[in-house]
């Protein structure tokens, strides 16, 4: 079933929201479809939203991992990555879809 079948055929009475994101930790575009009853997203992290899809996409095409972390890259300091993690923000494009 396609994303427009899934909004035509809710039962939900709201929107919908509709949002993508660059996931660095997999190197892949990423996107959900979420009523937006609740218009907090499921993030555990800041989050910049963007109106621009163009900037997910160009975050994707810098990365330059995407055949996967060097191993001389990966450490054993995990307090070092987890403060690198926690000062990232999340950049994501939203999109309100009206029922």
């Amino acid at each position: 079933m396609n994303r427009q079948e899934q909004i035509s055929s809710s039962n939900n009475r709201d929107g919908m929201l509709f949002y993508i994101w660059f996931d660095w930790q997999s190197a892949e575009i990423k996107f959900n479809l979420i009523s937006d009853y609740d218009t907090a997203l499921p993030f555990g992290c800041e989050i910049e939203i963007t109106n621009r899809l163009e900037s997910i996409i160009e975050d994707f095409l810098r990365f330059p991992y995407h055949d996967g972390f060097p191993f001389e890259e990966v450490r054993n300091d995990d307090e070092q990555m987890e403060e690198v993690v926690e000062g990232e923000t999340l950049r994501v494009f939203l999109l309100k879809i009206n029922r």
